[in-house]
């Protein structure tokens, strides 16, 4: 029974690790997008609207463009790094750079759409009518 409490005490204190250590990432990501204005601008384009959801796009669509920079640029240096057709050159970071801005582009574009259906799809099954705000006549 002691080694049994004793293997369980340290899984808990694994466990209370890990989380501690994905609190701080979490931490981190925030920082960076408050630090990057993209949480800001999303927010102010939200009250400017009056529209949570052109706020939620936008914050989409800046956060895809950001996370999919770095994560070109990483995909593009790893192909070059276990290809023997490329020499190390630095146009492969602008090229992995815009490729992974498309592809986070992209990305942030279809959970768009597919939050939009999603939402859709709720409202049409619980009887809530239009969830989308009627276009403003000015």
């Amino acid at each position: 029974m002691a080694l049994f409490s004793l293997v369980f005490f340290v899984v808990v204190l694994v466990l209370i690790g890990v989380g501690i250590a994905l609190g701080f990432v979490l931490a981190g990501v925030v920082a960076v997008l408050v630090s990057l204005g993209i949480v800001s601008s999303s927010v102010t384009l939200a009250v400017r609207k009056k529209s949570a959801q052109a706020g939620l796009r936008l914050f989409l669509v800046q956060a895809g463009l950001v996370a999919g920079i770095p994560a070109g640029i990483l995909c593009a240096w790893l192909v070059t790094q276990f290809s023997e057709l490329f020499q190390l050159d630095p146009r492969i970071f602008i090229y992995g750079g815009i490729g992974g801005a498309v592809g986070g582009l992209l990305v942030a574009l279809l959970v768009d759409f597919i939050l939009r259906r999603t939402a859709l799809a709720g409202a049409q099954f619980l009887r809530l009518g239009r969830v989308t705000p009627r276009p403003r006549l000015e």
